[in-house]
């Protein structure tokens, strides 16, 4: 007895409440009919109406395509509205709807064209380039460069690869560029400059004081050390002492570095004298603008 009431509490649970409980064989018998009625007829009626639609839509679309069929006959046979457009006939003579349809289409053509004569006259092509004078080209004006050589004279120049010792005692590349060697218009002073090709800085500028010595390099034949005040890194009275490494692509202009730069040295040499000689008050003025170079 206490199995049997437990099941059926289960049961009572299962269906939700006990009230419901009558219902349940005849839930039964109506689910067992509405699956024998698919089974039975769901085979026959299901294929019948799908064929039955596609038939009606075969249908309509066989009417759509035969109106227009009938509507492009009309137009052939010249029964279409007066807007629509004529077709002129391939053979044979024109009837007199033909006629006054051309007559038709030639006067609303010319009645198009008048009103586009009239727009035209009304709103006239403007040329905007001229009204506000657009230039299509740029014109960029020149611009002076001011390398600070403008006061001397080039006495030599050629490329070279310049090198510096450093701190560490090695040899590094500080430029590849033009060495040229300057001499001033009016003092008649010689310095030498190179010029970084690739960032246009100066990278040595110093004056070729008298006494330099300059030593050929032991391992190229091309290549000259020496050590001088540099003032390519600061101001004018900031000088630093640097040792150089000039290399030369040939022999040729090595040989006419090594020249120029000795020539150079005595140059100075005479103009600084006379600084000296006028500074204590000996010697006549006018430095050392006549003295002959070389």
């Amino acid at each position: 007895a206490f199995q049997y009431e437990s099941l059926s509490n289960k049961r009572a649970a299962l269906l939700g409440t006990r009230r419901l409980r009558p219902l349940f064989p005849a839930a039964l018998l109506l689910a067992l009919v509405y699956v024998l009625f698919t089974t039975t007829t769901g085979s026959l009626v299901g294929p019948q109406r799908s064929h039955l639609r596609n038939g009606i839509n075969t249908l309509e679309h066989r009417r759509g395509s035969l109106r227009l069929f009938e509507q492009s006959l009309d137009r052939l046979r010249g029964g279409c509205d007066e807007t629509s457009p004529k077709i002129k006939p391939v053979f044979g003579s024109t009837t007199s709807k033909d006629s006054s349809s051309a007559a038709s289409s030639s006067s609303s053509a010319s009645k198009g064209e008048s009103e586009s004569k009239e727009k035209d006259k009304e709103y006239p092509e403007v040329d905007y380039d001229k009204q506000w004078n657009i230039k299509t080209e740029v014109e960029l004006p020149d611009v002076q460069k001011i390398t600070g050589e403008e006061d001397e004279d080039v006495i030599w120049e050629s490329k070279t690869q310049l090198f510096r010792m450093s701190n560490d005692s090695e040899w590094k590349q500080r430029a590849v560029g033009s060495c040229r060697i300057l001499k001033h218009k009016e003092t008649g002073k010689v310095r030498l400059t190179v010029r970084d090709n690739k960032i246009l800085k100066i990278r040595a500028n110093h004056f070729i004081l008298p006494g330099t010595v300059v030593v050929p390099h032991k391992q190229c034949s091309t290549a000259f050390v020496y050590s001088t005040p540099d003032f390519s890194d600061g101001a004018s009275n900031n000088a630093s002492l640097e040792i150089f490494c000039f290399r030369f692509e040939t022999d040729e202009e090595a040989a006419g570095f090594q020249s120029n730069f000795t020539a150079a040295a005595k140059q100075n040499e005479k103009v600084f004298n006379l600084e000296l000689g006028d500074n204590n008050g000996g010697g006549g003025g006018g430095g050392g603008g006549g003295v002959a170079w070389g």
